[in-house]
């Protein structure tokens, strides 16, 4: 219902991508660059990236830094960003992706808030997705790329486990 955990596996999610934003404010430069490597920590858990998610982790903390710094982001925004980097602070020095898996749930509950006030940052069209079974079932959201569900909860495990709950339209 909504899931299908036998799909083929694979991110659908292009982690190259640019923040296109030539021209932009500061602000919005430095919110697409948190959006974006928050999608590719995404990307990376659903793969079962443990390494790479972890670096993704330790990267998007200089990048939410940055981001927390710049005054001309609203206040309530600056509130989320200070609590994602309070979170990212509890990133061990080595790789633990249940660890990891549970920084991003914090990470993913501050970014929807983030993008449910101010909208989406990037050129790019974006997912809410819903997994009813992550965390033991008390079940967890989190932003991605359209396209098919790619869970970062529970990776490989169960990629498809979700169902997109909202669209979120391209700046």
């Amino acid at each position: 219902m909504g899931h299908d955990h036998d799909a083929p596996t694979g991110s659908g999610v292009d982690t190259a991508m640019g923040s296109g934003m030539d021209g932009a404010e500061p602000s919005e430069s430095a919110l697409a660059a948190v959006f974006t490597g928050y999608l590719k920590l995404q990307s990376q858990l659903a793969d079962d990236a443990a390494q790479s998610a972890h670096m993704s982790l330790k990267a998007l903390l200089d990048r939410v830094i940055a981001a927390a710094a710049d005054a001309t982001l609203p206040e309530s925004t600056t509130m989320r960003l200070h609590k994602m980097h309070s979170a990212l602070l509890k990133v061990g020095k080595k790789s633990d992706i249940a660890l990891d898996r549970a920084i991003f749930r914090t990470l993913s509950e501050h970014i929807l808030a983030i993008e449910k006030a101010g909208g989406n940052p990037l050129a790019q069209p974006l997912s809410v997705v819903h997994c009813p079974m992550a965390f033991e079932d008390e079940g967890a959201d989190w932003l991605q790329a359209q396209g098919q569900v790619d869970n970062p909860y529970f990776g490989a495990s169960m990629l498809r486990c979700g169902a997109v709950i909202r669209e979120v339209s391209s700046k």
